[in-house]
């Protein structure tokens, strides 16, 4: 669905309980070719700032460079998650990688739609993010500012392409991502 003014197609996050977030209510856009895309920037609607990510060529705030995900000891890392909400049959599954993830990391967050959860990895803001079955609109652009501030993004048995059709997702710092891999390997089958 084109923005206004744009003649770029831009999808909206697609979780409800975010319309009443200050953060505003995060979209993307993105360019298959170039394989580049834009997210928001952390409390986006507020203030106006941009994430722009192309492949290749790193990530920036408002002109600026993101800095590479730096974290490498995930005792101290500041995780985000989502909730399978709309699927709670996949609880079974979801909750023992949450209750390890309580224990392994410093803390636990959850601010509401995974592309903004995805950018805010990739601007530093959290270390890492996992949630079960989300769409390829939820996890495109901000899967890749994580990929292009150096970290690592793959869906929960390790597969790094997987990710990007939607589905399950795993993103953080290199340190991060592989203590949620291990995590996720334990978790029951979906």
């Amino acid at each position: 669905m084109p923005a206004t003014g744009s003649p770029l197609p831009t999808w909206p996050a697609s979780t409800r309980s975010w319309k009443s977030s200050p953060a505003g209510l995060p979209a993307f856009r993105c360019w298959p070719r170039r394989r580049a895309a834009i997210a928001p920037e952390p409390c986006g609607r507020s203030t106006r700032s941009t994430a722009p990510a192309e492949r290749g060529r790193g990530a920036r705030r408002n002109g600026q460079p993101l800095p590479v995900a730096p974290l490498t000891e995930p005792a101290s890392a500041v995780v985000a998650t989502g909730f399978p909400f709309r699927r709670k049959q996949l609880a079974a599954r979801y909750l023992p990688v949450f209750a390890g993830a309580l224990e392994r990391f410093e803390d636990l967050r959850r601010a509401g739609a995974a592309a903004l959860d995805l950018a805010w990895t990739g601007a530093g803001v959290f270390d890492g993010f996992f949630e079960l079955e989300l769409n390829t609109w939820d996890v495109a652009a901000g899967g890749l500012i994580v990929l292009e501030t150096g970290g690592r993004v793959s869906d929960w048995s390790g597969d790094e392409r997987a990710w990007l059709g939607g589905g399950d997702i795993l993103a953080g710092s290199p340190a991060v991502h592989s203590a949620l891999l291990e995590l996720a390997a334990e978790a029951p089958e979906g």
